[in-house]
């Protein structure tokens, strides 16, 4: 679970089955886009068809031009934690 306070990081713990996985609270959806792409080593192309979205969608999210809607987000956090369950990314802590 994502929640913005100010500046302040911290780490949201989400139960997985049996065991616990945090996210890093991030105040900045964008970085948290280019740190997953990163991670995975996909193009926002990939990322955007993954999601259901378009090109031009991830890349005005990853430069802060827009945000994204309810549904957007919902998919992306879907996305992350599919991903890290098949051992795709690491706990976006690591790297926060």
């Amino acid at each position: 679970m994502t929640v913005s306070v100010g500046s302040v990081r911290a780490k949201v713990w989400i139960p997985l089955s049996s065991h616990l996985v945090s996210f890093p609270i991030m105040n900045d959806f964008s970085e948290r886009v280019k740190q997953v792409r990163k991670q995975m080593e996909i193009s926002q192309e990939d990322l955007a068809h993954a999601l259901g979205v378009s090109f031009a969608t991830v890349n005005r999210w990853e430069n802060r031009k827009a945000k994204p809607s309810k549904l957007a987000r919902r998919q992306f956090d879907l996305y992350c934690k599919t991903q890290f369950k098949q051992g795709r990314i690491d706990d976006l802590g690591k790297n926060a």
